[in-house]
């Protein structure tokens, strides 16, 4: 054999030996961290070697053994696992597992803390899914309002969902027991507010709002939206822009610019409007809705050939776009152009039948009813 083979098979052989040390020093490691000490930490090791490579599924069936089979520590084999399930991401095993913890010591308070964690990352995942009563229903059965040990992002996450499935007077409950607990919380203010402006009681919800902002970081947008959506429906629309910029100064969103636009064009701010909408379309030029409302925009300031333009690209984003069809037909009737008018109205009627009821009641449109075409368009089946 030569001396490069037995170099090598040396080398290998002082790898394994070495890695064999480091995983039970890390192991080691892990015992000492999580606290045992009435288990060995012999009869621990096949779990924490698992663990440390990161074998979740392998350590968890082994300490699972370990619990059929002792009756020490098992306040700390179900923390253990709890965080075992939560280092494999699957949060409801250790949501469970932490639960069953707390049964054995319901003084923990670190427990209660990594509970609420875990249960806090379940529920918004669930909500920002689109899955609200999903959320409400896992909350509720874990919340221990009874108790007492519902903590103030529990009862936020309830409140919140409560607001996703439009159920304003159980969220304004549970933001308010929320407060109770913890006054100065501005996520549960912001889902007050939320609640309020829900319950049309507009004046609480800006002052709601109005507080969430004064307490929370400079870089938190949803007291901005807020405000500025409350002051829209109160009609105050210069407080409302200024709310709208700032939102969208923090987070750069559709709705804050929807708003925004509204707050301008009550104020007959056109000019600044295209200017914003300039900007919407610069950052997300292919949305069909920022042209067709910057369409709609010149049609204000008698920019009607710029307008069509906009319509025009409005549908060539998505060729179905019945407000964009509507938009053009209410301009050729204003220039009498008939047949471009009644075409366009028939587009927008095939796409969107709530346009049949629009038409009726647009005095612009009193040029093509004396046609026999349009009320064809207005029939149609």
């Amino acid at each position: 054999m030569s001396s490069v083979i037995i170099i090598a098979l040396i080398y290998l052989l002082l790898m394994t030996i070495f890695r064999s040390v480091n995983i039970c020093f890390n192991s080691y490691k892990l015992y000492k961290a999580y606290g045992y000490k009435e288990i060995s930490c012999i009869k621990l090791l096949p779990i924490f070697k698992n663990e440390y490579l990161k074998k979740y599924d392998k350590a968890i069936s082994k300490l699972y053994k370990i619990i059929e089979n002792t009756n020490k520590e098992l306040e700390l084999c179900y923390i253990h696992m709890g965080s075992l399930f939560e280092n494999m991401g699957n949060l409801y095993g250790a949501s469970e597992n932490f639960e069953k913890a707390l049964e054995i010591n319901n003084y923990n308070k670190e427990l209660i803390y990594k509970i609420d964690r875990v249960n806090y990352n379940i529920a918004s995942t669930l909500i920002y899914e689109g899955k609200a009563q999903e959320a409400l229903d896992f909350l509720l059965k874990v919340s221990h309002h009874e108790e007492g040990r519902s903590t103030s992002s529990t009862l936020n996450n309830i409140s919140w969902a409560y607001n996703e499935i439009k159920d304003y007077e159980h969220s304004l409950e549970y933001s308010n027991y929320g407060l109770e607990k913890e006054e100065d919380d501005y996520y549960l203010l912001t889902n007050k507010g939320n609640a309020l402006f829900g319950l049309e009681r507009n004046e609480e919800a800006l002052e709601a709002y109005n507080k969430a902002i004064e307490l929370a970081p400079e870089d938190y947008p949803f007291g901005w939206y807020g405000r500025g959506i409350t002051n829209y429906c109160l009609g105050n629309y210069e407080e409302g822009e200024k709310a709208f910029k700032k939102y969208l100064e923090i987070k750069e969103e559709k709705d804050g610019y929807y708003y925004l636009l509204k707050c301008l064009h009550e104020q007959s701010k056109f000019d600044e409007k295209i200017e914003v909408i300039d900007r919407f379309i610069e950052s997300r030029c292919d949305l069909p809705w920022s042209y067709n409302i910057k369409g709609d925009t010149l049609c204000f300031l008698n920019k009607f050939h710029k307008a069509i333009e906009c319509f025009d690209k409005a549908i060539e984003l998505e060729p179905e776009y019945a407000d964009a069809y509507y938009n053009k037909c209410r301009i050729f009737c204003d220039f009498n152009v008939i047949d471009g008018a009644l075409s366009m109205l028939k587009k927008a009627v095939e796409f969107d039948r709530r346009y049949i009821e629009v038409a009726s009641e647009d005095e612009l449109l009193n040029k093509i009813r004396v046609y026999r075409e349009y009320y064809d368009i207005v029939n149609l089946k």
